[in-house]
């Protein structure tokens, strides 16, 4: 019953949010750490690796990957 409330107030205060799970394109991809090409490149994605979208910003997206790691990539570079 507790938990049938929290999640309640939680979707009616618009604090829970699908998941959404996507992957890397049909090419490799360079993962930055902040949503630009001047940020750090933080390593390369290989094609059809999932992550998870945290948030979109702009062009950009902040992704998590299987490893639980943040990072940045382009939206486009998304399927």
């Amino acid at each position: 019953l507790i938990l049938s409330v929290l999640l309640g107030i939680a979707s009616w205060s618009g604090i829970a949010q699908a998941l959404e799970f996507r992957a890397i394109g049909a090419s490799p991809v360079i993962l930055y750490d902040a949503p630009s090409t001047k940020g750090g490149k933080v390593y390369v994605a290989p094609r059809g690796m999932p992550v998870e979208v945290i948030l979109t910003y702009g062009t950009w997206s902040k992704v998590r990957d299987m490893g639980g790691d943040l990072s940045w990539v382009e939206s486009k570079e998304l399927v």
